[in-house]
């Protein structure tokens, strides 16, 4: 009895996460083709100067070499198009590596981390890659950094159609045969034409035209495999497909996101929503007041405000050699006269800063009294 997979990753070519066992389902008589083996993908090594939207996704701790899960596509300077169950694979943080034709050569690339993990609304994690929906949008922290000029891959949307027979150019790090013998750490490419979705749904009967597209072969001559979920399948430099599920064995039938549906249409919308770099967007207002017993002042900076955004970060400078950190604090200054500058500078989400400052006035009595206060 043969099984069905998440294909949690990338492509080379076959995916899924290797840690994700969804439930099993019997392949009904006939859906294998005569003389089907067991081997898996058959790609031709790809590059990322061919591919230069490619990336990959990590899970801290991931069973596979590089700790590689996932494969995705960088879609604009921090956006990047992925299958939602990548999300939701043990394992944290997750994180992305960009640049590397071979996941092993770490003196290439550069890591990036997310910033905001989008699912779409309707994508249940409990097995939600059998029902559709398998399709999120990853922020990240910083730009990734593609080639000066690179176009990136457009997301086919509602409007467009795809005829049966078409071929497309899959990609991806996934493994290069069933059981990973081979610890594949290198990118691949391979060509799938779509075919009848009743070719999948023979595999998994949850197959839902409406969004999922089927590719591949019946008797494993090439195709995809774990790691390469989340891979694009790609027609004219247009995203149709966002690698979801296919068989355990990875030698049959490969089940997409179909982004020619309303998952295209929302995923392009999350594109047009996508968070502001650092220093754009509206800057933060910084205020605080303070309240000194004695020598002791409590600093209280709840009445800063974002506009567009949150605060994320409160650092002070307390105007004696001192500092600290965080929404409220506390602070005792020297028992000695003295005038002292206390700044607060606020950060926001998007990197935007602001800074203000209140004077406080200490006077000294013997060597451990006094009082302070603020103007």
């Amino acid at each position: 009895m043969k099984r069905i997979t998440k294909a949690l990753c990338t492509a080379g070519l076959a995916i899924g996460l290797a840690s994700i066992a969804p439930p099993a389902l019997a392949d009904p008589p006939g859906s294998e083709s005569p003389g089907a083996t067991p081997q898996v993908i058959n790609g031709t090594p790809a590059t990322v100067s061919e591919f230069p939207f490619i990336i990959s996704q990590h899970r801290t701790g991931g069973a596979r070499d590089a700790e590689q899960s996932c494969t995705g596509s960088v879609v604009a300077e921090r956006a990047v198009l992925i299958a939602a169950h990548c999300k939701f694979a043990q394992g944290e943080p997750k994180y992305l590596i960009y640049g590397r034709d071979d996941l092993a050569n770490t003196g290439e690339g550069t890591r990036i981390e997310i910033e905001e993990y989008r699912v779409h609304p309707d994508y249940n994690p409990n097995d939600g890659w059998r029902t559709g929906h398998d399709v999120a949008v990853i922020f990240t922290e910083t730009d990734i950094p593609t080639p000066e000029g690179m176009a990136y891959p457009e997301i086919a949307d509602s409007g467009d159609s795809l005829p049966l027979g078409t071929e497309g150019t899959t990609v991806g790090y996934g493994m290069t045969d069933k059981d990973d013998n081979e610890r594949n750490t290198r990118l691949y490419k391979t060509t799938l034409p779509t075919v009848e979705g009743q070719n999948c749904k023979n595999i998994n009967f949850h197959y839902d035209p409406r969004y999922m597209m089927c590719s591949g072969y019946g008797d494993g001559r090439t195709g995809l495999c774990r790691g390469d979920s989340g891979g694009p399948w790609l027609h004219d430099g247009r995203i149709y497909g966002v690698f979801s599920w296919l068989r355990t064995d990875c030698a049959s039938y490969d089940a997409h996101a179909r982004m020619h549906s309303v998952l295209g249409d929302w995923a392009n919308e999350q594109i047009g929503d996508s968070p502001d770099p650092p220093g754009e967007g509206e800057e933060p207002t910084a205020s605080f007041t303070v309240n000194c017993q004695s020598l002791d002042c409590a600093f209280d900076a709840t009445a800063s405000t974002d506009p567009d955004g949150t605060i994320t970060t409160y650092a002070w400078n307390f105007g004696d050699g001192t500092t600290g950190n965080g929404t409220t604090t506390t602070h005792t200054y020297p028992s000695q006269t003295d005038t002292y500058t206390a700044t607060l500078t606020v950060t926001d989400n998007n990197g935007n800063t602001a800074t203000t400052n209140r004077t406080i006035q200490c006077w000294a009595f013997g060597t451990s009294q006094g009082f302070c206060f603020s103007s």
